[in-house]
């Protein structure tokens, strides 16, 4: 029988099998560490990981929103959040938890890349284009996704 990791010794070999595209077997050793504690919010955070690399979408959502509660500060946390139900296919959720977090740090790229794509998604052209603008003013640092403005904007926004 295997034993349950104490405390956070499961953090280094998770993180190591997750950066090596072995996401089963980071979900099978994160499994019993949180049957024995399951409030650790880093087991949570690191099985948000392993479900969305094993395309558990939902099951994702709920780890990232374990992880949150713990620790609602964390940027890192707070971004895979978003991003998981993103990519849950809940769009209007994602869409408002962006705003939420664009009114507290309105520089940031990743809410505006989630309003960008959530509300392409969701078939407002509208709003899609409001944020590609925003974004191309406001956001600090590179704009490293692409923005689907071609899709959006008119030729002389581009």
């Amino acid at each position: 029988m295997t034993e349950t990791p104490q405390g956070n010794e499961f953090i280094g070999p998770v993180q190591h099998l997750l950066e090596t595209n072995r996401s089963d077997e980071a979900f099978a050793l994160l499994r019993p560490v949180l049957d024995h504690a399951p409030d650790n919010p880093n087991a949570h955070y690191l099985m948000g990981f392993a479900c969305r690399y094993l395309g558990k979408t939902s099951q994702s959502v709920h780890h990232f929103s374990k992880a949150l509660a713990a620790d609602p500060n964390n940027p890192l946390v707070i971004g895979n959040y978003a991003t998981a139900l993103y990519n849950d296919l809940r769009f209007a959720e994602a869409i408002s938890f962006a705003q939420q977090m664009l009114a507290t740090e309105p520089g940031n790229v990743l809410w505006y890349k989630i309003l960008c794509y959530g509300w392409q998604s969701v078939g407002n052209a509208e709003k899609t284009a409001h944020f590609i603008r925003q974004a191309q003013l406001n956001a600090s640092g590179e704009l490293n996704f692409q923005l689907p403005v071609h899709d959006v904007l008119p030729p002389d926004v581009v």
